[in-house]
């Protein structure tokens, strides 16, 4: 680091603010593909606990594109899904996911493991990583170039400076709402879920299930290392009216489920209180901003119902660090604003295929038609 003053700076080309798939993906794709310089910054230290997802074999497709290969990921890191269940508009059990996928070939994808390597080959090709480290306050200046006031845990406070700024934070578009980019939000929805562990002499139940209720819809899949995630889905206010943050009453509606009960059976919960997650749909119109562009969920989010977080995450990606690569290396105004506009357009249309397809999807459960969480989604 380098600077004048009390804080030291960092100069670079390329702001990153999030280092999961989206994050990863955009900078490996600037970082492969351009001489520009790329920085990553993250709030976490890297070790929270993630959630499981299912990705499409077009995953490899994306890896071969950011010159990553499948054979540099450990063991495990890509699993064939077993069994996929839905119990949805009757208690009869529909094999596969009925809802969204089309895909014939599903793996249960391991992202600790997978964000990990990503960000090892984005440090290895010159990138920049910080994490743990918070930022406090996003200035532009005249010329449109960013600067970010950052505080690492260890390494104090300081400047980071750059050309161009990207959203990668996720769902909560953190660095939309603080540079005033704002988001058309279209739901309320929550998970409030809970992690079960099982020793070696007992096994996680293997298939992924889906069950419709009243008051909204539950999943439960296993998760490496012996665990399983049981999570129940519905609109804040319906969580807040339930109070199914609450431990007793989560589990008490857990109990009262048909189906989705048997996957923590057996298996000892990793804390006490029920974790609660945004688990909205929206849409943000980022290249409004000058020398800002949002990418993966932060520039749209979709249902986890869907599935289509994170290949959409990796895709808008490596089209956002493209069109940030040219921004910032072409002298032609019209390919420019050509490429800010065709990035928006495809995201609308991403969204607006996602909601015609949620709107289909609800509508196979009949069963609860007049209840609120279900007539919102008619």
């Amino acid at each position: 680091m380098a600077g004048s003053g009390d804080e030291a700076e960092v100069n670079t080309d390329v702001i990153i603010v999030g280092a999961g798939p989206a994050g990863a993906a955009a900078a490996l794709t600037l970082l492969t593909y351009s001489d520009l310089r790329v920085t990553l910054v993250e709030q976490s230290d890297l070790n929270d606990v993630r959630v499981a997802e299912h990705v499409g074999e077009d995953i490899f497709d994306l890896l071969g594109y950011l010159k990553v290969a499948k054979s540099a990921f450990p063991a495990e890191t890509f699993l064939p899904c077993g069994n996929q269940t839905s119990y949805w508009g009757s208690d009869e059990p529909v094999p596969g996911h009925m809802l969204f996928a089309t895909e014939k070939h599903i793996y249960r994808l391991d992202r600790e493991k997978f964000d990990f390597v990503l960000l090892g080959h984005v440090a290895a090709r010159g990138g920049l990583v910080f994490s743990r480290t918070r930022c406090t306050a996003f200035a532009q200046g005249e010329d449109n170039n960013w600067q970010l006031s950052l505080k690492n845990r260890s390494q104090g406070a300081f400047k980071l400076n750059g050309r161009y700024l990207i959203d990668a934070c996720g769902r909560k578009a953190d660095v939309c709402r603080k540079v005033g980019v704002l988001s058309t939000r279209h739901d309320k929805l929550m998970g409030v879920g809970a992690f079960f562990h099982f020793d070696k002499t007992r096994k996680a139940r293997q298939e992924q299930v889906m069950e419709s209720h009243e008051l909204g819809w539950w999943y439960c899949a296993r998760l490496p290392d012996h665990s399983q995630v049981v999570a129940f889905f519905s609109d804040a206010d319906i969580i807040s009216k339930h109070k199914l943050n609450q431990a007793a009453n989560w589990q008490q509606l857990l109990a009262e489920s048909r189906h989705i009960r048997l996957g923590g059976k057996g298996g000892a919960v990793l804390s006490g209180a029920p974790w609660v997650r945004n688990a909205s749909s929206h849409i943000t119109h980022s290249v409004l901003r000058k020398n800002f562009i949002a990418i993966g969920d932060a520039a749209a989010s979709f249902d986890p119902i869907s599935d289509m977080g994170l290949g959409f995450a990796m895709t808008s990606a490596c089209h956002g660090a493209k069109v940030v690569q040219t921004q910032l290396t072409s002298s032609d105004r019209n390919t420019k604003q050509a490429q800010l506009d065709g990035y928006q357009q495809e995201v609308v249309d991403h969204f607006e295929q996602y909601l015609r397809l949620r709107k289909k999807c609800y509508s196979h459960e009949h069963r609860w038609s007049g209840a609120k969480f279900w007539s919102r989604r008619r």
